[in-house]
């Protein structure tokens, strides 16, 4: 059966194939430690023996966990426990309970230790829920907590190998994430994991509604076809197949055009057409998606290593160094070695002042044009950026809080290019009501500046990227449920101002004076 389905045929396949979550640890085993050096996090039972035990100093924590539809107590729901001692910022550690036919799991706690959180880990048939705490237990008090967890989501497939076989015993990841959030973090953990059964078939529950990326792994593989999606509160997607393919590692150098190893450089290597190239799942609300990029840092002697690729596409290794221009090698089907070379390049550089000529220091400065860079001015309020390419039209912001975001346009980054001065000055505020017409407040809307694109006439391409207010954030808000609005760091008016609904629609416009009296916005 394809695409969504009750919930509940599934069940018995889901209990016979345990979830493993990403901080795996038998339930009597010791809490992992906080950090190298520190006292380790106390076992379950048992208080902290860096916090130098007192039976009389003793309290107890009980977490129940209960469902959120009618409260009814769970068993055998693992529940995490994050303490700090109060003393050091390193001395930290997790707890792990079970919870018992009570729904509860109890944790016994030297009095004055804080709690961080209380978690309940998903479960092959609930999602995850969790509670932020950050205050100390009491010396010899009893607290009793409730975390409500709703049914965990199931997502069901089979993995395959290039040539349509099933792939049995193969490790199949979920992360409760975006894709991108998870290739753009390397190493991030999973949050659940099990294994294909002798055909190569899967089922893994305890999903929170939201987004999700499904990933199998096998030793000297690559899965070169993955699933992300989103998912609905006790909703079962299944049907996927998933891909892995044999896989070679790739050895590589970064080298100057002279031949010397570049150290440090930052590497993206992935397969061409990764950002685009997605396939139909059966459902809607999931996609294929190629293999995962590679993020690397080469070594001293320039070199870095793809652990896996496979050998019938083409990749492409992006390099960049603060120092030289961002450089590109294809990495060509059956290829498994190769040198990425980069080029010196040009420099940009200037000083980031004040209405005075005085220093601004920490500024945020984006570049813009053939080449994007996002750096600080220097203590001194000096900048300098190097390994750009030519570029006769390029685009530089500054913004700092309490300053209106300055704009340099076009800027000549070349041979003969000079350095720049960025003025920063004193930004203007912008306070406001919104009401319906019956004068009451109007809440949850967007308030947006309506900021025009620069243009210069000695421009000849139109001006790269957002213009200042929205590069840095400054030209939205929204409304509170007394229907106010703040904006900050405006230049001077007069600004175009227009209120939209959660769907986009403009609702009011309005002509604003940056720096004067409140205004109030009526709804027609």
């Amino acid at each position: 059966m394809r695409g969504i389905r009750p919930f509940f045929p599934l069940l018995l396949s889901i209990l016979a194939l345990p979830s493993c979550g990403k901080e795996e640890a038998p339930p009597s085993a010791p809490a992992e430690t906080g950090a190298a050096g520190t006292a380790a996090a106390p076992a379950p039972q048992e208080p902290s023996p860096a916090l130098g035990p007192r039976e009389a100093d003793m309290s107890v924590l009980r977490v129940k966990v209960v469902t959120a539809e009618d409260g009814a107590p769970l068993a055998g729901i693992r529940v995490r426990l994050l303490w700090k001692s109060g003393r050091e910022e390193t001395d930290v550690g997790r707890i792990y309970q079970t919870t018992g036919p009570d729904g509860i799991a109890r944790f016994d706690i030297l009095g004055g230790t804080i709690v961080q959180s209380v978690a309940a880990e998903p479960s092959p048939l609930t999602a995850p829920a969790a509670k932020v705490i950050k205050a100390p237990i009491q010396p010899a008090k009893e607290v009793d907590l409730e975390l409500k967890v709703r049914p965990g989501a199931t997502v069901a497939g089979i993995v395959r190998d290039p040539d349509g076989n099933p792939v049995p015993d193969a490790e199949v990841r979920v992360w409760f994430a975006e894709r991108w959030e998870v290739e753009n973090e390397p190493g991030k953990p999973f949050d659940i994991s099990g294994r294909t059964r002798e055909h190569g078939d899967f089922t893994l529950g305890g999903l929170p509604a939201g987004d999700f990326l499904i990933e199998a792994r096998k030793e000297g593989m690559i899965a070169t076809r993955r699933v992300a999606g989103k998912i609905r509160t006790g909703q079962v997607l299944d049907g996927f197949e998933l891909i892995l393919t044999p896989a070679e590692p790739f050895y590589g150098r970064v080298v100057d055009e002279d031949g010397n190893p570049i150290a440090g450089a930052e590497l993206r290597v992935g397969v061409v057409g990764r950002f685009s190239r997605h396939e139909e799942t059966p459902t809607p609300q999931a996609l294929y998606v190629p293999a995962a990029q590679y993020l690397l840092t080469s070594d001293e002697d320039g070199s870095f290593t793809v652990p896996a690729r496979n050998m019938d596409e083409m990749w492409v290794a992006e390099a960049r160094h603060p120092d030289f221009m961002d450089a590109r090698l294809r990495l060509l089907p059956g290829e498994g070695s190769g040198d990425v070379v980069m080029e010196y390049g040009f420099s940009l550089r200037g000083q980031v002042v004040d209405a005075e000529r005085d220093p601004v220091p920490r500024a945020r400065l984006v570049l813009r044009g053939e080449q994007e860079r996002r750096f600080r001015s220097g203590e001194g309020g000096g900048f300098r950026v190097n390994g750009l390419k030519e570029d006769l039209e390029a685009a530089v912001l500054a913004y700092k809080p309490g300053y209106r975001p300055a704009l340099l346009w076009p800027v000549e980054i070349g041979p003969d290019a000079e350095a720049l001065r960025l003025q920063l000055l004193p930004g203007l505020g912008l306070e406001g009501r919104i009401l319906t017409a019956g004068g009451e407040p109007a809440a949850g809307l967007r308030v947006e500046i309506v900021e025009e694109t620069p243009t210069d006439p000695a421009a000849t391409l139109p001006f790269p990227g957002d213009p200042p207010l929205a590069e840095f954030g400054l030209d939205h808000a929204l409304s509170s449920a007394e229907g106010r609005f703040v904006f900050a760091d405006l230049p001077e008016g007069p600004l175009s101002l227009r209120v939209l609904d959660p769907d986009g629609r403009v609702l009011a416009e309005a002509k604003v004076q940056p720096g004067g009296e409140p205004v109030e916005i009526v709804l027609p």
